[in-house]
């Protein structure tokens, strides 16, 4: 009988393989793996009929082809490959699937700007929280996902802003308000850690301002154009007010019977949709702060309020409790602007130091006169407690950090109390020094 293994005959030759249909139209295909050393077997569903045959045969041929390649599968096997790559594909799928709205970093501040708003935070302070959170928005750092920045990232950011112009001092401001975002993204848990632990920020050494001596304070008193000006500077130096502090000051906060002055206000400057403006605001340590007044800071109020009387009668105006102090206005209706007044200032020392060739006198600045009171009331043994209520800190080691500037004349006398407390009694002989000693000490 002839061959009838390509039409189906139950006994195809050695190393063909073998076919049995098993019911109408479902085969079961055999081939020996060498390799494994056991059958490899294929189920297979065709068409009935001659053609069905046909189908189980060319199938047949790629199960040998698989075979002899090396590729060929088991069916158990075949499922755990599949189960494996449904695993890999969802793995790659959760990886690659874009951020939930809310988790980049803009987000973040715009989350995080909303909720110190909430907590009440100063006009001014949100202002400079949301102006350096813009910049970042604006960088790349902006659309990253905060789970996904580096502290690289960071540091690479501050490196560009550096090259452009930016000064260390700034990025540091900058960093500062970057981090305390990340740190409350960790407690939202948008992120497991933040980034900014890892980040190295440039820390620029802090240079106190100078601050002048009683005869160079009174050499910048005398340069102020105006009397009003030279007030302001005798009252800027005996009370250690904030310029914002002295230009809210006004007529209904001074005492004149108790001597004592109340600052409740300050006033601020920004600008909005291009329009420069000024704000008023509480005090930044929260409070409204009672300050006593000597009989000559007295007297500095009194003759500025004796001129501001005069002034307004002149104009046929009232000078009213809630006219402003330090006003430009003769019925002190608005307050002095304080960029206006460090102006001023600076416009003094730029003309003492024209004057003298004493470049010096450019290292003293406004803010240098709250400095001046501080170390004055320090070097006058004033408690660290009662020098911080009058510059309105909250945390007496802030007067001893920040505003204990040493001074000569104190060095001295600490030299001086050392040397006495070592004095020998009168009559006693210095003791020999051996020769060690005084080789050392020469």
């Amino acid at each position: 009988m002839a061959d009838q293994g390509a039409t189906g005959s139950k006994h195809r030759p050695y190393g063909q393989g073998s076919i049995r249909e098993r019911s109408a139209g479902h085969y079961e295909l055999r081939y020996y793996d060498k390799g494994r050393k056991r059958q490899a077997t294929r189920t297979y569903a065709a068409p009935s009929g001659e053609a069905g045959k046909r189908a189980a045969q060319r199938e047949l041929k790629r199960l040998v082809a698989e075979v002899d390649a090396g590729t060929y599968v088991t069916k158990r096997e075949a499922a755990a490959l599949a189960s494996e790559q449904a695993r890999a594909a969802a793995l790659v799928e959760e990886h690659e699937q874009p951020q939930e709205p809310g988790r980049t970093l803009a987000d973040l501040f715009d989350a995080w700007l909303e909720m110190c708003e909430s907590r009440g935070r100063e006009a001014t302070t949100m202002r400079g929280y949301k102006l350096r959170a813009e910049r970042y928005k604006a960088s790349p750092l902006g659309k990253k996902p905060v789970e996904a920045i580096t502290g690289e990232d960071i540091d690479r950011l501050h490196a560009m802003w550096v090259r452009q112009g930016t000064s260390h001092a700034t990025v540091l401001h900058h960093f500062r308000v970057l981090r305390a975002a990340l740190r409350q993204g960790v407690k939202w848990k948008w992120a497991p850690n933040s980034a900014a632990a890892d980040a190295t920020v440039t820390i620029p050494t802090q240079r106190r301002p100078d601050i002048p001596t009683p005869q160079e304070l009174q050499q910048l008193v005398d340069r102020a154009s105006s009397l009003d000006f030279k007030d302001l500077i005798r009252f800027a130096a005996l009370t250690g007010a904030r310029r914002g502090e002295l230009a809210g000051l006004r007529w209904g906060d001074v005492d004149w019977a108790a001597n004592l002055v109340t600052f409740q206000r300050s006033v601020f400057e920004f600008w909005e949709n291009g329009e420069h403006k000024m704000g008023v605001k509480g005090l930044k340590s929260g409070s409204e702060k009672k300050l006593a007044l000597d009989p000559f800071a007295t007297s500095v109020l009194a003759a500025r309020h004796e001129r501001a009387e005069q002034d307004a009668k002149a104009a046929g105006l009232e000078l009213t409790q809630d006219a402003y102090v330090w006003s430009s206005d003769t019925d002190g209706a608005t307050p002095r602007k304080p960029d206006a007044i460090t102006s001023s200032f600076d416009h003094i020392t730029r003309s003492l130091a024209a004057e003298t060739g004493d470049d010096r006198w450019h290292r003293f600045v406004f803010h240098g006169l709250r400095h001046w009171a501080a170390t004055t009331l320090v070097a006058a043994g004033v408690d660290p407690v009662t020098a911080a209520h009058r510059l309105g800190h909250s945390d007496a080691t802030m007067i001893l950090r920040v505003y204990g500037h040493w001074l000569p004349e104190r060095d001295r006398d600490a030299a001086e109390k050392l040397g006495q407390a070592l004095a020998l009694p009168t009559g006693a002989s210095r003791p020999q020094l051996s020769a060690t000693t005084a080789h050392d000490e020469s």
